[in-house]
């Protein structure tokens, strides 16, 4: 029983902390989608990839929210962290003069915190919905992830878009039993992530007119889209791809020990400071010149080296006292 507990938790670790590899990952890469082609390609790729499958995972591992009754403090948490860094952003940009006003303001996630806003926003939808079955519940929030792309006052503003196309992932993940990821983690099912991986790709690579509002699900379908009346079509089609993309990289996370597996337990600390870094790097760095296999090259290196530097324990003791403080 204790090799069980032991495999199931080094799969997590490890799998959330190759996932915020590829968050970092992405962020280097986004400036090079511009030259469009294969770099757009991985750049849809990945986002079928990462941020449903890491907030499918943070739905599971909030099971027992009700149990221990927090799930009101962790919702004014994440709200905490999201104000926080607002903050914090706002003058790193004034500072290095990516912007060059001072203009703080929290109707707007900066970058990658809409996140944050969103754990909070999930948070109050599991209390909301705590006592709605789970088929009805899933079903009722993919209804509304898809209604919600017609109504243009719905966007960017406390990012609730996002918030309602990934609650779905959040919302699956909390109800899914743990022997729905015990499935993925046997030999032959690598060979079918492979496979299913590869497929994606395929799809990713076929579709044309793609563009990155499809992924980002931070929109109206008005203000992306010329026939806006197919937007439910699209963000089924996004839907799908992701559930591809999910399964596949669940069936590729590795089940035993490996060196990175404790990093996997510090990924919020990841998420929350490595945009500083990133940021900084993509505002005096021209990586934009690079071509495809050296901007690979480098921002797969980097990505790796400022994960597991703000991975490990030193960094953690530093930063906690911020992350705990609510």
């Amino acid at each position: 029983m204790l090799n069980v507990r032991t495999k199931r938790d080094s799969y997590f670790d490890n799998a959330k902390f190759i996932l915020i590899i590829l968050v970092v990952f992405t962020h280097f890469f986004m400036g090079m989608t511009e030259k469009r082609g294969i770099y757009e390609d991985i750049y849809y790729l990945l986002f079928t990839i990462h941020m449903p499958t890491f907030i499918l995972i943070s739905g599971f591992f909030s099971k027992n929210i009700f149990k221990d009754k927090k799930c009101l403090k962790k919702s004014i948490h994440f709200l905490w962290l999201y104000v926080l860094f607002q903050v914090l952003y706002t003058i790193f940009y004034f500072i290095t003069g990516i912007d060059h006003s001072f203009h703080l303001s929290f109707l707007v996630p900066e970058w990658s915190l809409w996140f944050l806003l969103s754990m909070s926003f999930w948070y109050i939808g599991l209390f909301v919905l705590k006592k709605v079955p789970p088929y009805l519940a899933i079903t009722v929030s993919l209804l509304l992830a898809i209604l919600v792309g017609y109504l243009p006052e719905v966007g960017r503003e406390l990012s609730l878009q996002r918030a309602f196309v990934f609650f779905p992932y959040f919302l699956i993940g909390f109800h899914l039993p743990k022997q729905f990821f015990e499935v993925f983690q046997s030999k032959k099912m690598k060979y079918v992530g492979g496979v299913a991986l590869i497929i994606l790709l395929f799809y990713v690579v076929a579709i044309d007119g793609a563009n990155k509002y499809w992924f980002f699900g931070s929109k109206a379908y008005d203000d992306f889209m010329d026939l806006p009346e197919f937007g439910a079509l699209i963000r089924l089609l996004f839907y799908c791809l992701s559930v591809i993309g999910v399964c596949g990289f669940l069936s590729l996370v590795p089940t035993k020990r490996q060196w990175y597996t404790d990093y996997g337990k510090n990924t919020l600390i990841v998420y929350l400071f490595h945009g500083f870094i990133v940021k900084l790097l993509r505002q005096y760095i021209p990586f934009e010149s690079l071509s495809f296999i050296p901007s690979i090259i480098i921002f797969s290196f980097s990505a790796l080296f400022i994960s597991t530097l703000l991975a490990t324990n030193s960094i953690k003791r530093a930063t906690n006292w911020i992350i705990t403080l609510f």
